[in-house]
């Protein structure tokens, strides 16, 4: 199956289909389709052929909590790729200097991209200038491998801090002493 898209009218067609303004351009004798059996009829010249049918939009939920003072978990459904992004930033980035830890729960997601994981590692090293600990959870084994397989990759370089749950970053925090400043390691 192919599908094409029309550069002039934006109509979506599916193998040997016209787009109406190629059929109105045929009927009205100005622009006429060569008999050509419809295995083997090519596209017409103003379509653009997409690889499958239409991509559906992607989006991505963000819900914000406070399970400790000065802690702040932003638990993400959906896909994390750099279209759905700016949403993921400009929360995030809200939160720094008003918590010193920021948790970003990655288990909600059903798919995570390389462009995903790269704002995810410019987030960090942006919080990290900015005063606070950025914290991230695995995504679940349904979110793909290569987002999870960079993020693995991050973490054993240090690159970023990669915990398995919120419950295991809320417990560390929960039992280190308050006298911890947001910029030591750990």
């Amino acid at each position: 199956m192919s599908v094409h898209l029309c550069d002039r009218c934006g109509d979506v067609t599916v193998d040997s289909e016209r787009c109406h303004c190629a059929t109105a351009a045929a009927t009205a004798g100005t622009r006429r389709a060569p008999a050509v059996a419809p295995s083997t009829r090519a596209a017409p010249s103003h379509a653009t052929r997409l690889p499958g049918p239409p991509a559906r939009r992607r989006t991505l939920a963000i819900q914000l909590l406070t399970p400790l003072p000065r802690v702040t978990v932003a638990r993400l459904s959906g896909t994390l790729e750099e279209s759905t992004s700016a949403l993921l930033t400009e929360k995030i980035t809200a939160l720094f200097g008003k918590a010193v830890h920021v948790v970003v729960d990655l288990a909600g997601t059903d798919a995570l991209t390389r462009g995903g994981v790269r704002v995810l590692l410019s987030l960090s090293r942006e919080a990290t200038g900015r005063g606070t600990q950025l914290h991230l959870t695995r995504p679940a084994p349904s979110a793909g491998g290569t987002g999870r397989r960079l993020l693995d990759r991050l973490a054993a370089d240090r690159l970023i801090r990669l915990a398995p749950s919120v419950d295991a970053v809320v417990a560390e925090l929960s039992a280190t002493p308050r006298t911890r400043s947001a910029t030591s390691s750990g």
